[in-house]
């Protein structure tokens, strides 16, 4: 079976490995040339971290997540608007079931 996924946000890059797991060719496009250079982050916890666990990708995601130690939300001068420390969602969700990941350049491993 062959696919084409349009998108190459988070869902879309996930429906291409479930689907290739399964045994599809699956495809994707996206209007972005490339990764995004901002650096923003992709944060799993919840049904997110489950899912990824769930997809065989749990050691992946500990492998490779950003230290985070706070939430910032950024406007468009570079001033931070909002800050919130991020043990806070460790804490609610059983110390070790959240983590980000670094969308982006990211420092060599």
């Amino acid at each position: 079976m062959k696919a084409v996924i349009c998108g190459a946000g988070i869902a879309g890059l996930a429906l291409a490995h479930r689907l290739h797991h399964h045994g599809w060719d699956a495809h994707l496009v996206d209007h972005a040339p490339g990764p995004r250079a901002q650096g923003c982050m992709i944060d799993f916890f919840g049904p997110g971290y489950e899912a990824l666990n769930l997809m065989g990708l749990g050691d992946e995601l500990r492998r490779y997540a950003s230290p985070v130690k706070k939430f910032r939300y950024v406007d468009d001068r570079g001033r931070t608007t909002v800050s919130v420390d991020y043990s806070l969602f460790s804490k609610a969700l059983d110390g070790d079931r959240a983590r980000g990941l670094r969308r982006g350049p990211s420092p060599s491993r």
